[in-house]
């Protein structure tokens, strides 16, 4: 030690020295009986001996490669960790934020213990190597340590990227062109030191778009597709669920009959209007009875507008099978039926206009019986004069139109309150009590001009 003249490195007698921490983060005392000839050359480890030795500090770099706040969890580890806690939930079992950090910390120590595992292997194997080849490193030049310090941080930093993609060729096969990897590297890291693999895949392949991009000829398309796509749209897949309504007389279950798609619909999303309007209404007659107020004048008519509309006369054409809107469009292909609506599901009622009234009822089946036709107790000719004659062309295309992937998700979720009303959460109520309402001119003894 005296005789090296380092710079401010020092002995203590009450004090741990410089020297004595140096000595022991680099395990000067185990490097000095593996590889005495580096060790009696060089003042400090050589950053490729530490690259070697898997050392997190480096020498002339600030900080720590591997510290408490820059270390993340490897992606496969994340993988891992999300597969768990995916498998738990597909299983219907309560996911909480304890469940997922418990299961997070085994994972990390799991890993650590692993990879710590595998650290002191390789500790040992790096100093047999050393052990080696201590006299041919020790009789590198300077120029020659700092080549090998580079081309060790090239290359890891080369191979931690080449690995996230290495399934590209694309990649890879633009890093060799431009001189980033040599054709050994990539023999090394990915195709097992086989460089004739390596030759392989660097050939090209001339002409090989040809086959891809040739459109002379059109394939013969013999409509088989079509129709298993009309098969998937119109029949369940193992496992999946439908509704579907039907009529019963009363509360004879035998007695039910099933309702064509086209029907359902309709009459799904009428009821499902009705009880979101219902809902609506409820809430302002709630609120104002909060207030110590009835509805006000305008609300009141408009309340016994909605109760009017309780009942709704629909008429649907079998062959085109769509709703009728227009009366120009009514022939002897036709039917009518009075929709009684209510918010108790028991008083839903379905009858051919001025017929006999069956309960409607919604079924929830495996399968549905797409080819459902209407059961004879509706099919009843159109009477002449239940017709509106104020319905609108436009009325008659938004009826006919096939429903949208937005109104379609929008069904569901109405079918799915009306079913569970318990799981529906209470909307408040789309009228507002103003600040001129009749109410209030009332109270000051003034009314509407």
């Amino acid at each position: 030690m005296e005789g090296l003249k380092l710079t401010g490195y020092f002995r203590g007698c009450f004090c741990g020295s410089k020297w004595g921490k140096a000595r022991k983060e680099q395990n000067w005392t185990l490097l000095c009986k593996t590889v005495p000839a580096i060790c009696k050359r060089f003042k400090e480890l050589p950053n490729s001996v530490r690259r070697i030795l898997n050392m997190s500090h480096l020498k002339n770099e600030w900080g720590y490669t591997q510290k408490a706040d820059s270390v993340h969890i490897p992606y496969p580890l994340q993988v891992c960790i999300e597969d768990m806690v995916m498998e738990r939930i597909v299983l219907g079992e309560e996911v909480t934020m304890q469940f997922v950090a418990n299961t997070m910390s085994f994972a990390i120590d799991l890993w650590n213990e692993s990879v710590g595992t595998m650290q002191n292997l390789f500790y040992e194997k790096s100093l047999e190597m050393l052990q080696q080849q201590d006299a041919n490193f020790a009789n590198l030049s300077e120029d020659a340590l700092v080549m090998m310090d580079q081309a060790g941080a090239h290359i890891s930093k080369t191979y931690r990227k080449l690995q996230m993609q290495w399934h590209n060729k694309l990649v890879w096969l633009a890093w060799h062109q431009r001189g980033y990897t040599s054709q050994l590297d990539i023999a090394r890291w990915l195709f097992d030191g086989n460089q004739q693999s390596v030759i392989a895949q660097l050939q090209r392949s001339r002409d090989s778009m040809t086959r891809l991009c040739h459109l002379t000829e059109l394939p013969e398309f013999a409509g088989e597709e079509d129709g298993e796509m009309e098969h998937m749209r119109m029949h369940q897949i193992d496992g999946e669920t439908s509704y579907q309504w039907a009529i019963q007389l009363n509360e004879d279950v035998s007695s039910r009959r099933l309702l064509p798609e086209y029907v359902g619909k309709i009459l799904g999303m009428r009821v499902c209007k009705f009880a979101q309007e219902h809902a609506s209404w409820e809430g302002a007659i709630r609120k104002r009875a909060e207030m110590g107020k009835p509805l006000t004048n305008t609300q009141q008519v408009r309340h016994t507008v909605f109760l009017a509309s309780a009942q709704e006369k629909l008429i649907f054409c079998k062959r085109r099978k769509r709703l009728i809107c227009d009366a120009k469009q009514v022939n002897k292909e036709c039917f009518a039926l009075e929709l009684n609506l209510s918010d108790d599901a028991t008083k839903l009622t379905l009858a051919p206009v001025r017929g006999t009234a069956h309960r409607l009822v919604l079924l929830k089946a495996g399968t549905m019986d797409a080819a459902a036709l209407i059961p004879s107790e509706l099919d009843r000719p159109v009477p002449g004069d239940i017709v509106p004659d104020d319905q609108s062309d436009g009325d008659v295309e938004n009826e006919g139109e096939p429903l949208g992937e937005d109104q379609i998700r929008d069904y569901a979720d109405q079918m799915h309150q009306f079913n569970n009303p318990a799981d529906a959460i209470e909307e408040e109520a789309g009228v507002d009590v103003l600040a001129d309402s009749d109410d209030d001119l009332e109270a000051l003894g003034l009314s509407h001009v």
